[in-house]
């Protein structure tokens, strides 16, 4: 992945762009967590982001991330969070207000199923990753298999990869349940 570009100016009631404001970096509020146990990135050290996937050097793909890991991402160097769970999934938690108060950018590109995996939304993914001018970033959903998705129909559709490339790419990425539907994405082209 090569993005390119800066980060776009956004209004606190653009749930695509950048921005926002909010509670102090890293506080749990009023918000419960089950503690989440898994492996350690080297790079990103005290992160333990669900499902956690580094498939390239300024990009870490995960499953929710909860509001007191945000200050071990803004320690660990991340500028940029995109996030494709629905308001819906997201209970109480502002999550735009947290990344921005940890002095993170920060996006929504609400996501909730198979049936949102559009040439819309996959465009819309591109262009916020290529916002992100590279700058360390973490893209999460619920559990990494949205995020892998996108990655793979991005792979096909907008940079020429085939099939079976794209979805070792989405893999890499943290495609898992999903990958019939974006299998037979693929097989469909976009639409």
């Amino acid at each position: 992945m090569a993005p390119v570009g800066r980060p776009a100016a956004a209004g606190a009631g653009d749930r695509r762009g950048f921005g926002g404001h909010g509670p102090r970096c890293g506080s749990a509020s009023a918000y419960t967590f089950a503690p989440i146990r898994y492996r350690l990135d080297p790079i990103m050290t005290d992160l333990n982001l669900l499902n956690e996937k580094h498939p390239t050097e300024n990009l870490w793909t995960s499953g929710a991330v909860a509001p007191e890991q945000f200050a071990a991402l803004k320690d660990a160097g991340v500028k940029h969070v995109i996030n494709l769970r629905p308001r819906a999934e997201q209970g109480e938690f502002d999550e735009a207000a947290t990344a921005a108060s940890c002095g993170m950018a920060y996006a929504n590109l609400p996501i909730a199923g198979p049936h949102e995996l559009t040439l819309a939304n996959v465009k819309a993914f591109d262009k916020l990753l290529a916002e992100t001018g590279g700058g360390n970033t973490v893209v999460h959903c619920a559990s990494n298999n949205r995020v892998g998705a996108l990655f793979a129909l991005r792979a096909a559709w907008l940079q020429g990869a085939n099939a079976d490339d794209a979805l070792a790419i989405g893999r890499a990425h943290g495609l898992l349940a999903m990958e019939p539907a974006v299998a037979a994405l693929l097989d469909q082209g976009p639409a």
